[in-house]
């Protein structure tokens, strides 16, 4: 093998493009690499080293190296990104509308709007941002569900609100019908929106409110002996925190101790401290926060 194309091919998942390797050897050692049994043809254009492994994100790059421009994007990027979603069922990617690119197996989407800016690079593959990904998924996904793929990348510091606003702006109108999802979970995220210590606290609290309960505080903030102290959720004007104790977040035994210090400290502030985990039915937390806020004094309207 060519030192140089197996250089190449060692930083894209063993793959190397017909035209990243004519700028090293010529069409005749191309061909004698492939009838040598060193190189195979995986797409038109694409070659794959021989004996290495086959990967998901090998198909991916393999997809855009036939389709030069092209960016991995939709579920693929949300894959890329590692949002939360379910691992993509097809591979996806995006040219300008200009272009018309057919490939097996591959969802080719077509775009007007495609700046550099909504593009960028993870893991050597060419992709769309996290915020333009978010923005594309509209196509997929309900309002509902892109909204906890949004707060999760939120929590997460992949994305921020004012970059995907902006993002936002720039796809409206370009004949995007589904630009109003977009719309619709930005309207409800304004400055200072908090999205939540995790995917499971904001499904408590959306719960309650379906009860007919208030709304509680997300990621409220006491300060107890000059140290700040955040909760998942509260009522601080009835003095009601709730936790949410998942074992993914206490499986270490330094996490498990800080909320035992955590804990003992507001209920020393005469607290209302619930603690509700994954045994805990809907109906079971709605009762006991019910009932906790009664004890307070509160009053349904």
């Amino acid at each position: 093998m060519h030192m140089e194309i197996a250089a190449i091919a060692r930083r894209q998942f063993g793959l190397v493009s017909l035209a990243q390797a004519r700028e090293l050897v010529t069409d005749r050692q191309i061909k004698h690499l492939v009838s040598s049994g060193r190189l195979e043809l995986v797409r038109r254009g694409v070659y794959r080293t021989v004996g290495t492994p086959v990967i998901w994100h090998q198909h991916l790059l393999a997809a855009t190296l036939a389709a030069p421009g092209s960016v991995a994007s939709h579920t693929s990027g949300a894959a890329v990104w590692k949002l939360a979603l379910p691992e993509p069922g097809s591979v996806e990617i995006t040219v300008q509308r200009r272009r018309r690119v057919r490939l097996d197996g591959v969802v080719v989407h077509q775009t007007l709007v495609l700046p550099e800016a909504h593009t960028t690079r993870r893991h050597g593959i060419p992709v769309t941002t996290v915020a333009r990904t978010l923005c594309d998924l509209t196509v997929h996904l309900t309002e509902r569900a892109l909204a906890a793929v949004v707060d999760d990348a939120l929590r997460r510091r992949l994305v921020n609100l004012p970059h995907l606003r902006t993002v936002a702006d720039e796809l409206d109108g370009q004949g995007r019908g589904r630009c109003t999802i977009m719309r619709s979970i930005l309207a409800a995220r304004v400055q200072g929106f908090d999205p939540g210590g995790s995917a499971q606290e904001m499904r408590v609290a959306k719960l309650l409110v379906a009860a007919g309960l208030p709304a509680p505080v997300a990621q409220h903030r006491f300060r107890i002996g000059g140290r700040t102290y955040r909760v998942d959720l509260a009522y601080p004007e009835y003095g009601i925190v709730i936790e949410y104790d998942g074992w993914d977040h206490h499986g270490a035994r330094g996490a498990f101790d800080g909320d035992r210090v955590r804990g003992n400290q507001l209920e020393l502030l005469d607290l209302t401290v619930l603690r509700f985990t994954s045994a805990f039915t809907d109906a079971q937390i709605v009762a006991d926060v019910r009932q906790a806020l009664a004890r307070a004094g509160y009053r349904a309207a």
